[in-house]
């Protein structure tokens, strides 16, 4: 039909991040963009953001690109000549994170839409947080982490009210799971594996 069509194939074996509910990911989120958060959801985000200036800016015409680049050194400080490539496009969302920069947009986009830009402060009283928090351990040998499964975890947390079954359904936005492993991580009996996010302590038994 036309379209320049760019597709990333990415492993979703297991979830990008550590948290699976729904302001519990607002809240992960938020710590990436404060540069407080490492691992596969920032390394995602970063390449992804990196295709996606390569790409808009080859679509432009010279005039379009001096005005992106004034813009660029404007907001970034950084003195960009003509579209950039892969590594002129990594330094500058590079930048965007470590400068505030991209905290301060995420903010003004959701003050645009009537929203309240403190969720994405540290410890923000705007997201709901669960009455009850399980961790649950590994009762097991010491091992490594072969297999992590997404969709169990995530029918879990549907099962705390983090997700809907029926179009009809209530969200409990404060319930989900955290998870302190990773495939490839190494297990001691006794070693956390989730925190489990409930409305109650039975729930969250439940869930685990």
């Amino acid at each position: 039909v036309g379209l320049d069509v760019h597709a990333e194939v990415t492993d979703m074996s297991q979830p990008l991040g550590s948290c699976v509910g729904n302001a519990l990911e607002v809240r992960e989120a938020a710590a990436v963009l404060r540069g407080e958060k490492r691992g596969r959801l920032l390394d995602l985000c970063v390449h992804l953001a990196v295709a996606g200036l390569e790409r808009a800016t080859r679509e432009m015409d010279e005039p379009h690109v001096k005005d992106w680049a004034r813009r660029v050194q404007s907001n970034l400080g950084m003195a960009v000549m003509g579209r950039p490539d892969a590594k002129d496009a990594r330094e500058m969302v590079q930048t965007a994170l470590t400068s505030g920069a991209a905290l301060r947009k995420a903010k003004e986009w959701i003050e645009a839409q009537g929203g309240d830009a403190r969720a994405l402060n540290p410890d923000s009283p705007c997201l709901p947080q669960a009455k009850t928090v399980w961790t649950e351990a590994h009762r097991g040998e010491a091992g490594w982490v072969e297999r992590w499964d997404a969709r169990t975890v995530g029918e879990a947390v549907v099962e705390l009210g983090g997700g809907r079954r029926h179009k009809n359904d209530t969200i409990r936005l404060e319930v989900g799971i955290e998870s302190c492993i990773e495939v490839g991580s190494r297990l001691e009996p006794g070693d956390p594996l989730f925190h489990v996010h409930a409305a109650s302590e039975s729930d969250a038994k439940r869930a685990a």
